[in-house]
């Protein structure tokens, strides 16, 4: 990945991925790399929060599919390497604020409800 073309965005517009198959060899790398990808999504990168959690519902049925989209938030990082949350030390100057929306029953294939967070 270190020679891949960056790309702008995380994820496809109104990606709707479909499981017809399943590739067990992808289980382990596949549930590591979303391990490390909601690792980032908490310390430092916000952005990605939504296609992490939306990939990480295929942990369990992991197919090529499912790699390629995660290889294309691989992309987004590495074009978007500058960007990054930074804390100063400074309290009183720094504000916080965090906004939440949900979307009931938006997934096709299974009605699942979806929240994300910034």
């Amino acid at each position: 990945m270190l020679d891949c073309k960056p790309i702008s965005t995380p994820m496809e517009p109104a990606l709707n991925i479909t499981i017809e198959n399943e590739d067990k060899g992808l289980e382990t790398i596949h549930r590591q790399l979303i391990g490390c990808l909601l690792y980032a999504t908490m310390c430092s990168r916000p952005d990605i929060c939504y296609a992490v959690t939306y990939l990480s519902r295929f942990q369990h049925k992991p197919n090529t599919e499912t790699w390629t989209y995660m290889k294309r938030v691989l992309r987004y990082l590495k074009g978007t390497l500058d960007q990054k949350l930074t804390y100063d030390r400074n309290i009183s100057e720094n504000a916080l604020y965090g906004y939440v929306d949900a979307d009931w029953g938006s997934d096709k294939q299974d009605r699942k409800s979806t929240t994300g967070y910034v």
